[in-house]
């Protein structure tokens, strides 16, 4: 795919096709290379073989890999929703005491 780079000092054309067995020219075309996606891996542990190079088993590996995440429910979210939300029924009660107050004294 042909492409054109401009700038302020000029433009250069990235046009040049590259040939196996030949040296890179000076401004090649950009080129993407397809390949078929490897299914042997299950997509949650990515890079567990039988062995590593620690000699580390595969199980162990993937059971590091899946305690990565987070166990337990975020406790400082649920406290801060909990907390926008109580504040949000104190205001409530407030502006309704406000306005009765101002309806009654009329």
């Amino acid at each position: 795919m042909p492409v054109s780079q401009t700038c302020e000092e000029g433009s250069t054309e990235w046009d040049q096709t590259t040939e196996a067995g030949k040296a890179e020219p000076d401004h090649p075309a950009p080129t993407i290379t397809l390949t078929a996606a490897d299914t042997a891996e299950d997509e949650h542990a990515h890079g567990a073989t039988e062995s590593t190079e620690s000699g580390e088993s595969a199980a162990t590996t993937a059971s590091t890999a899946s305690s990565t995440a987070p166990a337990d429910p975020d406790l400082v979210g649920r406290f801060l929703g909990l907390g926008g939300l109580l504040l949000g029924a104190v205001a409530l009660v407030v502006s309704v005491a406000a306005s009765r107050r101002r309806g009654s004294t009329k």
